[in-house]
């Protein structure tokens, strides 16, 4: 998965996106994300995104894992 995300901001950094005021650069940000056993959807989703904030905190135009940390089912949290 890491590849092909690799793959795909490669080409958007290289196709920017053409405009009547001009070529616009596009950049992309992502956060994978494994299945784990035993996890609910909610979960994945939860850490895949933590792992896209982390790609824009750390300077976007970048993909981030997920670093394997435990993340609580936020439909049951509070």
């Amino acid at each position: 998965a890491l590849r092909c995300i690799g793959r795909l901001r490669a080409s958007l950094r290289e196709h920017p996106l053409e405009t009547c005021a001009g070529p616009l650069p596009m950049t992309f940000s992502g956060g994978i994300a494994e299945y784990r056993v035993g996890e609910t959807a909610s979960q994945v989703l939860a850490r895949a995104d933590a792992a896209l904030y982390r790609a824009k905190a750390n300077g976007r135009d970048r993909v981030e894992q997920d670093d394997g940390a435990a993340t609580p089912d936020p439909a049951s949290a509070g």
